[in-house]
């Protein structure tokens, strides 16, 4: 419960920081766009718990140079998107590897406790921790995938009866609250049944697969 405490107030603190940096601008914004960073900002959040915000702003950088690339042509010349890609993945693989083995010269105590901190403690059943390989695969999978569906399916939902309910002094979500959201789970899922984001993702086959 403490860590899904942690998240929410992660996720609320990056969404009111954001929306409150939009509402001063004097300019139109594309909300699309602004939601994608606003969920991107979010995950990294999550994804590496309280850590240096210059760090936080690395990730966003390469990932936001990694993303085009990803759903481009396979064409590695330089002035392409998926030249690009490879640059910016290089360059998060070594930001995830370095926090990685900074965390590692921590204690558990003193880690920030975020996923990639859950990632480093898990063992399967014969005890046996995930490499720093896998770790980073899955964090930049979060990252892809999260981004994406996020930003399409960004929603505010007013729930009257849960507000009404709520002491005065109570001014965020609670986790009990978000569960009671009956039709915010259902819009996300069906967003997502109809009209997939990712149609197309290219891969290159590096080594001979037998399948009996």
């Amino acid at each position: 419960m403490v860590g899904q405490f942690s998240t929410i107030r992660h996720i609320e603190d990056v969404v009111i920081t954001s929306l409150e940096e939009l509402a001063t601008m004097n300019r139109p914004i594309k909300f699309f766009n602004e939601m994608k960073t606003i969920a991107l900002n979010v995950i990294a959040k999550v994804s590496l718990g309280s850590t240096q915000d210059s760090i936080l702003w690395s990730m966003v950088k390469y990932y936001t140079e990694l993303s085009p690339g990803i759903l481009s042509m396979p064409i590695n010349i330089p002035g392409f998107a998926f030249h690009r890609a490879l640059k910016a993945k290089k360059q998060l693989v070594k930001l995830t590897k370095d926090e990685l083995d900074e965390r590692r010269r921590k204690t558990v105590a003193e880690r920030k406790k975020g996923m990639m901190d859950l990632l480093m403690e898990v063992e399967n059943e014969i005890g046996e921790k995930l490499e720093d390989e896998h770790i980073i695969d899955l964090l930049l999978l979060i990252l892809f995938s999260g981004r994406e569906t996020a930003a399409h399916t960004a929603m505010w939902e007013e729930q009257q009866a849960i507000i009404k309910r709520r002491p005065s002094s109570q001014k965020s979500l609670t986790l009990t609250e978000i569960k009671e959201i009956e039709y915010l789970p259902k819009v996300i899922d069906e967003s997502l049944r109809r009209n997939y984001f990712a149609f197309a993702i290219y891969r290159k086959v590096v080594a001979d697969v037998n399948i009996n």
